[in-house]
């Protein structure tokens, strides 16, 4: 919340409290209250991404009848539109500059001007589309505006999402009160944007330190992609990024990241910062920009005041009569119900700024958003956000089709929604390798566990011996031990000792904790909970060491692989998952197994009987076989059995129709030769040389699937606009 707008909320003669529903007030009790504040936050938590700071909702809302509603949001429409022409006379014909209304030393030394961004012909979208301002009400239901959102517009994604958020958590309120629809008007800004993106995909353009919050809620009503500068590449026409199927163009960004730092080309900056060769693009129409950047200058110190006069002139010339919506420095804020936080005895009251958006819907002009955001400053200093209901009735008994102005969908509709199934590269590549990492975690775990479980006791037979040693060197090899423990007269304390479940297992939980919380946007409220549940698990398990992190790391991988299961045979992202999980597996364990069955046929029985172990066959060879079998049969079970989801030959068979389904056919005959090679070595009495080649075959599997899918484009590797040989 701005601070100039706090400055005069101790004048407790201008208080109005906005008491949405007393007799609702009266019927939870304060503890009740507190329960349900605590389950809105719970619920909106769980549909954002893992990044993103959970925001601080508070249930109670604000009300606004009818008549207020209606005049305040007609007032909004025409300052905004008003600023839209100040907006484009600035980077137009200058006319303010000419007559004084704007000074011009204030206006080019301002940080939010871009000269760039100057151009008489008009772009392929309006300069401003979508405006917000915070208000204050007054007791008589007038309002100042304290501060314009005219570039990076927050909140408007909150905005929209709290409403079914706190259907969820007060069915009471939805109940008892007629709100005003705002679904017509979202889905006629949809149409537009639509429009203006050509019939291709919409985006949302973040930047690295944005957490995300109110862009996931936005990009997920506008069923719009989240890109980052490094996704997109540009050079002058329209940008491109990376996606499963090649190179797609993207001609609409909904920016989310400041004006001016997006590129570098023409800004100066870091490369990776920005998008190098937009502003040239958006120059020559085949881009179109959301707002447009460039358009924060009208709120910038000095120009703020000019603007301000100027925009009062144009009311008066255009409608006859004073502007309705003015900026002031300060203003004496009205006070709205906060429900308690746990513990606490009574609800409280707070000071709030009404912050109401207007869309720009083309042909129909500019149209108020019924409703918004109630920023409240709570008792400990942090701003809660309330939802703002329009009644339908409001106090004068206007009617429900009097609140706004009609709003008609453009003729001939707008595109199929496709956006959502074009996935960027980074997201695929994010999801394989978090595929990657929980199957890395698990076999780390199941390695460990094995280990534990074969040094429990110190004896010194020759065939336990021999397994040590291979044990020894299966974890040097997986780098779960140092490599100088790698050796056949290794003392079983030695190597219990070095197993610290804390040390082991860190580096393969660290890359879960972050690529879930990259991909979290891909996963619903059920599946994210579900897994974050079991990690904090693995989380809380670290303190007690491997022997409490084996089930836990189990029991992650298990949620891990039952939650996309459902989705991972249709969907291509979490295809991507499956796939990284897939080829870890047939990576990790050929390794391992080029180890264990590595020696002699007549000492394969020790190596057999760890391999069983690691693959946790150990029920179905007492099943099928009445213990381990011979070597020939357990071979099979272990490298060729495409029955067993735990064997090498299954992992080649899943990746193979995997890569079928991405029409990836070099990946798919690569993985349908190392089947074939598993199968080969499946009938040898000594398989190690064999076992080795696929793990090298896995590894160059997976350098030829990031190269070919994951890769930046060509484009963007060969900036001299050579093409690659």
């Amino acid at each position: 919340m701005d601070e100039r707008a706090m400055a005069g909320r101790a004048d407790a003669g201008a208080k109005r409290d906005w008491r949405f529903a007393p007799s609702l007030l009266a019927s939870l009790p304060p503890a009740e209250l507190a329960a349900r504040k605590a389950a809105l936050r719970r619920l909106a938590a769980a549909h954002l991404p893992g990044a993103a700071r959970a925001p601080d909702y508070d249930p109670l809302p604000v009300i606004l009848p009818g008549a207020l509603a209606r005049r305040l949001g007609a007032a909004l429409c025409r300052r905004a539109a008003l600023l839209g022409v100040m907006i484009d006379d600035l980077y137009g014909q200058r006319q303010c500059l000419a007559d004084g209304t704007v000074p011009a030393p204030a206006l080019f030394s301002a940080a939010e001007w871009l000269r760039p961004m100057v151009s008489e012909a008009p772009l392929s979208a309006p300069r401003l589309v979508l405006y917000a301002a915070d208000l204050a009400l007054d007791v008589a239901g007038g309002a100042v505006v304290l501060r314009d959102h005219v570039d990076n517009v927050p909140g408007l994604g909150h905005a929209i999402a709290l409403r079914r958020f706190i259907s969820a958590a007060m069915p009471e309120l939805l109940r008892s009160l007629t709100l005003a629809s705002r679904q017509p008007l979202i889905e006629r800004w949809r149409e537009e944007i639509d429009h203006w993106a050509g019939g291709g995909p919409v985006a949302l353009l973040e930047s690295e330190d944005d957490d995300g919050a109110d862009a996931a809620l936005l990009a997920r009503v506008l069923g719009a992609l989240r890109l980052r500068p490094a996704d997109l590449d540009c050079f002058g026409e329209a940008p491109e990024f990376r996606t499963l199927a090649g190179t797609e163009t993207v001609r609409l960004l909904i920016r989310r990241m400041p004006a001016t730092a997006i590129d570098p080309l023409e800004q100066g900056g870091a490369p990776a910062s920005g998008v190098a060769g937009v502003f040239g693009a958006i120059r020559r129409g085949r881009l179109a920009m959301l707002n447009a950047p460039g358009t924060g200058v009208i709120a910038a110190p000095g120009v703020a005041e000019g603007v301000e006069g100027a925009i009062a002139a144009l009311h008066r010339a255009r409608f006859g009569e004073a502007l309705a919506l003015h900026r002031a420095a300060t203003a004496v804020l009205p006070f709205a119900p906060l429900a308690p936080e746990a513990g606490a005895s009574e609800p409280g009251t707070a000071p709030f700024v009404l912050r109401l958006f207007a869309l720009h819907c083309g042909a129909a002009g500019w149209v108020a958003l019924p409703g918004g955001l109630g920023l409240a400053l709570g008792p400990d200093g942090r701003t809660q956000m309330k939802d703002v209901f329009v009644l339908d009735h409001g106090e004068d008994g206007a009617a429900p089709e009097d609140m706004a102005p009609e709003v008609v969908a453009r003729a001939g509709g707008g595109r199929a929604r496709a956006a959502t199934s074009v996935l960027p590269s980074r997201v695929a590549d994010d999801l394989f390798w978090l595929g990657r990492a929980v199957e890395r975690l698990e076999a780390a775990a199941r390695l460990g566990a094995l280990a534990l479980d074969t040094l429990a006791e110190a004896s010194a037979l020759p065939h336990e011996q021999h397994q040590r040693g291979l044990l020894a060197f299966c974890l040097a090899h997986q780098r779960l031990i140092s490599p100088d423990l790698a050796g056949r007269h290794v003392a079983a304390r030695q190597l219990r000792d070095s197993l610290t479940g804390g040390a082991v297992l860190g580096v393969p939980i660290g890359m879960v904790r972050r690529l879930l919380a990259a991909t979290s946007d891909r996963f619903s409220a059920t599946m994210l909970t579900t897994i974050e549940a079991a990690l904090e698990r693995v989380m809380a398990a670290r303190e007690g060491g491997m022997a409490a992190l084996v089930p836990a790391s189990l029991a992650l991988a298990a949620s891990f692989a039952g939650v996309i299961g459902e989705d991972a045979a249709q969907d291509g992202a979490f295809l991507f998952a499956e796939l990284g999980r897939r080829l870890e597996r047939l990576f990790t364990l050929s390794g391992s197994f080029a180890i264990l069955l590595g020696g002699a046929p007549t000492r394969l029985a020790p190596g057999i009987r760890l391999a069983v172990a690691l693959i946790d066959a150990a029920m179905i060879c007492e099943q099928r076989y009445g213990g381990v079998p011979e070597a020939a049969v357990a071979l099979r079970l272990l490298l060729g059995d495409l029955a067993y989801p735990r064997s090498l030959g299954f992992q080649a068979a899943a990746l193979a129709a995997g890569f079928a389904r991405l029409d990836a056919t070099a990946e798919r005959e690569e993985a349908r030769a190392i089947g074939l090679a598993l199968e080969d070595a499946s009938t040898r009495m000594a398989p190690g040389a064999a076992l080795a080649a696929v793990e090298a075959r896995a590894a160059g599997l997976c350098e030829r699937l990031t190269g070919r899918l994951f890769a930046p484009p060509a484009s963007r590797q060969h900036r001299d606009g050579a093409a690659p040989p």
